[in-house]
């Protein structure tokens, strides 16, 4: 994986750096990009790599190629990357050990003046801005920037573009009542991890490093909100250990608030009003509310809120909940679980939370069994198809990112390795199909929430199970083997 062409320049009073990556895993270089205010432009190097370093060694490691930067790097996070490396490794033993090809630099430079957040307005990064009040006293060093990333759960493209501004809108008030200034930034790395099948919960501490580093010369410390706490520390890219090792000779970065959990955490932002007012959760992708008051995140907040006895104090949210939005819940992820059972064991016995309660314990029962077939189809992709072989995935991009990180997984339709949406017909699946097997491809699998695929393309069908052999075929996976084709009979 090789960087290339860095340039920094001004466009329209923002700052663009931006560089080539270029790969065997794309056809084309990709462009990654961030852009700041033009404010930031005297902070920014192109003669630096250290930003490069954190955005791109997750990807090495996933492609398991040799990652090289033309532009200096610090000694310091030069000596660390083996150490990241091994975290990494110890989580997910698929990824590749890989060698990092840079210049080292000789000199660092001097250290900025900020302290900063990066500030999502969720619950966490409210509790680390709040908490650091308190713990001036202390000889905290007070944060005095807001650092607010679109790109991060906030894609950059057009669609949620309106919740961002709002969502930098409030940071910037939130900055001018509090006396922190705010610095925005833009990158598109979440779409290169998408294209490489990085989830976010694995890209977003390496994601974030970079931002900080691009601008290392303007702020000397970095917190990193943190997602769990010490008791239930899991693993993923923003972690205690992770985090701190993309420092460099300016510039720290601390992992912030594991000695809380959430919902310990939200007892402290309840009693700011401010917070109460810019509260941001929500994690729907489909949605273009500020907070969609739907998607597991913004039930198990509102959830939380209630039993606090303060879910009409917050602005943003709906101030009423209904029993049977939790037994429709769609998680994302597996760890929700444990959220909502810190937040059912605070309820009171009231006729509405035994209801709440009830309705909370039939979604979390749909929700792990759900987790329990993608489990079970992980488990049968490993065993079925070995690991250095890339194979075809028809999954409605449901179980993709929840592969071992070693994994390739080619979407289904694919193009420039993003996910392009369902074949306009037989022949189009058919043609695409041997393009991605003539590119080698060894297996096709589908997942059951693509089953219907086989239905809908019989051409598709009827082509894969009289050319390839199905190797499994149960109720969550079916997958065939493309390595030969069936010999045609002689009778």
């Amino acid at each position: 994986m090789q960087v290339g062409d860095v340039t920094l320049t001004m466009e329209d009073d923002e700052s663009l750096l931006q560089a080539l990556v270029s790969s065997d895993a794309y056809r084309d270089p990709f462009v990654l990009w961030y852009r700041f205010p033009g404010t930031a432009h005297e902070f920014i190097s192109s003669d630096s790599g250290n930003a490069w370093v954190a955005a791109l060694l997750l990807p090495a490691m996933k492609v398991g190629e040799v990652l090289e930067i033309p532009v200096p790097i610090s000694r310091l996070l030069f000596q660390t990357i083996e150490q990241i490396q091994a975290v990494y490794l110890a989580w997910d033993p698929t990824l590749s050990r890989i060698e990092v090809k840079a210049p080292l630099r000789n000199d660092s430079p001097s250290p900025g003046s900020e302290v900063g957040l990066f500030f999502s307005s969720g619950v966490d990064s409210w509790y680390s801005l709040l908490k650091n009040d308190i713990d001036r006293s202390l000889g905290e060093d007070p944060i005095t920037q807001l650092i607010v990333v679109h790109g991060a759960d906030i894609d950059v493209g057009n669609r949620k573009k309106d919740v961002f501004a709002k969502m930098l809108a409030n940071t910037q008030m939130i900055g001018e009542q509090t006396g922190r200034s705010v610095l925005w930034n833009g990158t598109n790395i979440r779409n290169l991890y998408t294209k490489l099948g990085i989830s976010w919960h694995w890209g977003q501490g390496g994601a974030l490093a970079s931002v900080g580093l691009a601008v290392e010369s303007m702020t000397r410390k970095f917190h990193i909100a943190s997602w769990f706490s010490y008791a239930d520390e899991l693993p993923g890219g923003c972690h205690p250990v992770l985090d701190p090792l993309w420092s460099t000779e300016s510039s720290q970065f601390v992992h912030d608030g594991c000695e809380f959990t959430r919902q310990e955490k939200l007892r402290l932002v309840t009693q700011s009003e401010l917070a109460m007012q810019t509260l941001r959760v929500c994690w729907a992708n489909e949605s273009a509310r500020f907070n969609c008051g739907n998607c597991a995140k913004c039930l198990r907040t509102m959830l939380a809120l209630h039993a606090l006895g303060a879910l009409g104090s917050c602005r943003t949210l709906p101030s009423t909940i209904h029993a049977d939005a939790f037994r429709e819940a769609s998680f994302i992820f597996a760890h929700e679980f444990g959220y909502f059972q810190e937040v059912l064991s605070e309820l009171d016995e009231s006729p509405q939370n035994t209801e709440l309660r009830n309705a909370v314990a039939e979604g979390v029962a749909r929700g792990q069994a759900s987790f329990d077939r993608i489990h079970s189809a992980l488990k049968s992709i490993d065993v079925l198809i070995p690991l250095a072989d890339s194979f075809i995935l028809v999954d409605d991009e449901v179980i993709r990112f929840g592969l071992s990180l070693g994994r390739h997984a080619i979407p289904f339709l694919e193009r420039d390795g993003m996910y392009d949406g369902p074949p306009a017909d037989d022949a189009t699946a058919i043609r695409e199909f041997e393009r991605l097997r003539g590119a080698g491809a060894k297996f096709m699998a589908f997942w059951r929430d693509a089953f219907w695929w086989l239905g809908y393309y019989e051409g598709l069908n009827r082509y894969l199970r009289s050319t390839f052999s199905c190797v499994l075929e149960n109720d969550s996976l079916i997958v065939f083997d493309l390595r030969s084709k069936f010999e045609p009979s002689r009778n």
